[in-house]
């Protein structure tokens, strides 16, 4: 198993929302990238995501692979929880933006994060269920 492991910032209380959202690839069940987080926008609003983790991640695996065939996305958003005094894991279906990318790149295989757990779907799961985004999304 080979492990790609990108920068990885301190994982703080903030009140930035989006401190919590990661993706991760596992390509060809052999390697692992990430994490990517989304990129913040410039200018006005910089706690806006100006391209989210998933289509960072896919755009990442693309410019070195040349495919997102056999990549399997791993989304994953937490929170933390003052009651409790730690992390906790959230829901993660990915925005229709992204959806929309992947749908266009043909992935089919994800891991998301739920308040239980982790579950496996395919892009017709994530298709029934995204919502509306509310950042922006950068070149999809």
């Amino acid at each position: 198993l080979l492990i790609h492991r990108l920068a990885v910032p301190d994982i703080v209380q903030k009140k930035n929302a989006y401190v919590g959202f990661n993706c991760f690839v596992v390509y060809n069940n052999k390697e692992i990238y990430g994490p990517f987080q989304p990129t913040l926008a410039s200018g006005s609003n910089s706690t806006i995501p100006s391209c989210h983790a998933e289509v960072h991640a896919a755009k990442y695996i693309y410019s070195i692979k040349g495919t997102l065939k056999g990549a399997t996305f791993y989304v994953i958003r937490w929170s933390y929880n003052k009651t409790i005094n730690d992390w906790e894991l959230n829901n993660c279906v990915p925005c229709q933006d992204c959806a929309n990318y992947f749908k266009k790149n043909n992935v089919n295989k994800f891991v998301i994060s739920n308040k239980e757990g982790f579950i496996k779907c395919n892009l017709k799961y994530i298709l029934e269920n995204t919502k509306p985004s509310n950042g922006r999304l950068y070149g999809s």
